[in-house]
């Protein structure tokens, strides 16, 4: 099952090169693009969108990192408060073996 799931991604991977290749032949004109303070020279329609791609794949790993952090800041904090949790719940199990231990002990008083 991995060996095929491996197949299919490489063959996905494979599929996308050849389409961008195929659209960035396929793209030979020119743009000027208008960027309100400043107008670029003309540039080719492929160049373009891979420029374009570039920074959605970067801005995209830049948020998911992000979120990531995030999350595992909030793991750790999950992690700190439970280990405080169960040193409180062994502190206070102690404790009532303590006062248990006590109660049972036969006091002098009782005795005479």
């Amino acid at each position: 099952m991995l060996i095929l799931k491996r197949l299919v991604i490489i063959l996905l991977v494979i599929a996308a090169i050849v389409i961008g290749i195929m659209l960035f032949l396929a793209n030979t004109d020119s743009l000027s693009l208008d960027l309100i303070v400043y107008k670029t020279p003309p540039i080719n329609a492929s160049v373009i969108m891979f420029a374009s791609l570039f920074c959605g794949v970067i801005i995209g790993m830049i948020v998911m990192s992000l979120s990531l952090f995030r999350e595992k800041m909030a793991h750790w904090s999950d992690v700190k408060r439970h280990k405080s949790s169960e040193a409180e719940a062994r502190r206070l199990a102690e404790e009532r073996q303590q006062a248990l231990a006590r109660m049972e002990q036969p006091t002098s008083a009782h005795t005479a």
